[in-house]
Formats: structure tokens, sequence, C-alpha cells
């Protein structure tokens, strides 16, 4: 209490303790800081008015030496620094966000991450990703699930069917966990996994957005992995890669740590989608009607006005407006795809340029398949696959780019809106 009035200054509180032992002796008298009377000037006050009875009696009081050490002993730097300085200055010392210790399978945590690795999945170069769950208490990885595309709801679930099963091949970790750390990504915080984690009695903890903090067990798992693990193995996308461009097999070869990794281009070389990672909120138009410029004209004008609720927010378009697009269809364009953050993809194509309301059609670049997946488990998944395609209209389409990148909507979300509307057209709220 006498270094957070002193705000640690050790030195004052020996003082009063040697003051408040030498007026219990009879040798100096007592008194109150806040009184009417004179305080000799020897003697030195007990901040904010308090009785100099108050202060601890000690005897015999140690020296000045041996209670400096006893503080650096039992105080630690962050506290030292919190009593001088206040809470701000004890973070510079301490453990942010420290939990205290609990016990096996009280919390897991769990997120996806993408491994900076080229892989052949069925003849396809890919970059894969990895759904997981981590035991907080014993840092054990209890579950996990790779998939070649975007992860969805069923890596979730497969994941989770690694942790909680505990027999061959699983196990012998895992089982049931009290609590689940998850994000606000759509794919965790959907009903067939809410739906499954509530059935085992799991507790779900919503983290608020951007708090990385919050589950820092798994995301020091993904650095972990990204550093230690994946810079180790062949395919390693993250570091320095030379290309070299093979004309004999069409293809580029990608050489690193003495092996040569081949990733074949596409037939049609014109038909190729700028790369937009750079910037997620970029909406990207692709036009395949060429047979209406005054529509085209149109379209283009909508997309390019501010939007937000009260406009304020400048429109990020990249338009595609190349020929050799021309009657190209929805799954071509998304063949066509190569950038990994690219997530939707919105087309103006015939149906565009005869609808009034000049609609697009957005195309979902994050597929499930559920073709291997077994009905006995993921009946719900096989039933009711997501929808891949929706229409929108030119001024809401800056608004689903933006709620899609962030994760503040999925694109069933977006999807079920459309189907709402009388016309099935998606508009700005």
């Amino acid at each position: 209490m006498l270094l957070a009035y002193w705000h640690g200054n050790a030195s004052a509180v020996h003082r009063q303790l040697v003051e408040r032992a030498a007026a219990e002796a009879g040798s100096v008298p007592a008194h109150t800081s806040g009184a009417a009377g004179p305080v000799p000037p020897g003697l030195v006050a007990v901040p904010g008015g308090a009785a100099l009875s108050q202060v601890p009696l000690l005897d015999p009081v140690p020296s000045l030496s041996t209670f400096l050490r006893a503080l650096r002993r039992d105080l630690t730097a962050g506290e030292r620094a919190g009593l001088t300085s206040g809470p701000e200055a004890a973070r510079a010392h301490d453990v942010f966000g420290k939990r205290p210790a609990s016990w096996r399978n009280y919390a897991w945590e769990t997120d996806h991450v993408q491994a900076p690795l080229l892989v052949d999945a069925d003849g396809d170069l890919v970059r894969p990703w990895i759904t997981w769950f981590i035991d907080t208490a014993t840092k054990v990885i209890t579950g996990t699930a790779v998939t070649p595309g975007h992860p969805s709801r069923a890596s979730v679930l497969a994941a989770l069917r690694a942790a909680v099963v505990r027999d061959d091949p699983y196990g012998p970790t895992g089982g049931v966990p009290e609590l689940v750390r998850t994000d606000r990504g759509k794919d965790f915080l959907s009903a067939a996994v809410t739906t499954a984690l509530g059935a085992m009695g799991v507790t779900v903890k919503d983290l608020p957005a951007y708090s990385p903090h919050l589950k820092g067990t798994v995301e020091n798992l993904n650095r972990a992995a990204d550093r230690m693990l994946f810079a180790a193995l062949p395919g390693y996308t993250a570091g320095p890669r030379p290309f070299l461009l093979d004309h004999s097999r069409r293809s580029w070869l990608s050489v690193r740590g003495g092996r040569v990794l081949a990733m074949t281009l596409p037939e049609n070389l014109e038909r190729v989608l700028p790369e937009i990672g750079r910037d997620l909120f970029d909406v990207l138009v692709i036009r395949t009607d060429f047979n209406d410029d005054e529509a085209w004209n149109a379209v283009v004008g909508e997309l390019h006005r501010p939007w937000g609720p009260g406009g304020e927010f400048p429109a990020a378009v990249q338009l595609v407006d190349a020929p050799a697009w021309s009657g190209a269809t929805a799954d071509e364009v998304l063949a066509a795809v190569v950038d990994e953050d690219l997530i939707v993809v919105f087309l103006a194509d015939r149906d565009t340029m005869k609808s009034p309301a000049r609609a697009l059609l957005a195309l979902s670049t994050v597929w499930e398949d559920v073709s291997g997946l077994d009905p006995v488990y993921y009946q719900e998944l096989i039933a009711s696959p997501e929808p891949g395609e929706f229409r929108v209209v030119p001024a809401a389409v800056h608004g689903v780019q933006v709620d899609l990148a962030l994760g503040n909507g999925d694109f069933a979300e977006h999807a079920a809106a459309a189907s709402a509307e009388p016309d099935q057209v998606l508009r700005p709220i």
C-alpha cells in the first residue's frame, strides 16, 4: 500500500518505516499529514492524508539495502514499473493476456492456416489449407484436416472428428473439450459445426474481431509451423524462388532446393485474370458479353460510383474488358482463377446486359468437395451444398466484396439474401 502511495519510491517507504518505529519508541511524536498542526521538517508525511500510525510497525526495521533487496525479490519488474508509471508501463514487462493454468481438454483453440507450399493435387499445383485444433494446456495438436482448396465447414468437421475420436488411426490424445475458442470465421460458426459441438456439450467461445491475442496458442502454432516445418519442406513458396519458362513444354519451372516443380500454363493464354491479392477490397468484374456496349457502359458507370450508406467510400474496381472472354461460362472463369486470395468474381454476362437492374453474376471461388464424404457423418453437407452464385446489382458489389474479405458474412448468406428478393437480385441494404 505504501509503495502505491509513493508511486514505487522504496526509499520514501523505508523512511516512513523508520519514523513509525521511532514514534512507537517515543523518540519522535506521531503526526498526521492532514493535521492542522505543523509537521516537523524531519518527519515524512503519508501521502493522501493517512495517519502515521497506519504505517506498519517493524521491529527491527531492516536496513535500506535489505529492504530494497527484498522488494526486488518479491516484486516483478512489471509490478515495480506499474507502481512507478502505471499499468501501461507494466505491460512492457509482463506477459499480456496470460491465462491461469488449466487442465487437459479444458480449452481448445482452432483456426485455418494456408501452408506456403506447392503440392500436387490430382495434377494441379495448389497451396493446401490446414484446419487444426490444439489443446491450450498441453499444447498438443488434437486433430487436423488438410484440404487442397479453401477450407469450409467440412474441413472443420473433419478436423473435429479427428480430435474427438481416440481410436486408431486417431488418438491417443484428444477427447471432448469443455471449451473451444475460435474467431468469427463463418466456417467455425456454421450450424453444422455448432450443432456438433453442442451435442457433445462443448461451449463455443466466439472471440471479437481483430483479436488474435485471445487465441494465442493456435496463432503461435500457425507461426511456428510456418517457420519451423513448412520452410524445411520442398515446394516452399515463402522464400526466394527463381522461375524459368520452358517454351517446349508450355510450363513454368520453379527451381528450389535442387528440385524442379512444373506448373502447366492454361491453353488459352489470353484468358488471364489480373492478380488482386495486394488489395482484397478490389472488385473484379469480367465482361463476357460484347453485344451491347451501351449497357456495358452503364454497368461501368454504376460500378465507379462511391458506395456506402452516405456514399463515403470510393469505388475500387478492376475491369476485364477483353474479347477473349466473350462467351466464357462460369466454369471457364473459375477454372482460370489462380489467385488464391480472390474469393469472389463478378460476371457481366448476357443476362446482365438484358436486365433492367444490370445485375451481375457473383461467383464464389470457394468450393466444397463432398464427393468423398461419408454420408453417415456428413449427410447435411451432401444434401444441401452451399450456393455458388447469385445475382447482385452493381451498387451492391462493393459491400459484398468487403463483407467477404473481412469475414463479416459468407457467400451463402448473401446468396440467401438475394433469393429472398422478388427478382432474386441482391441490392444494397
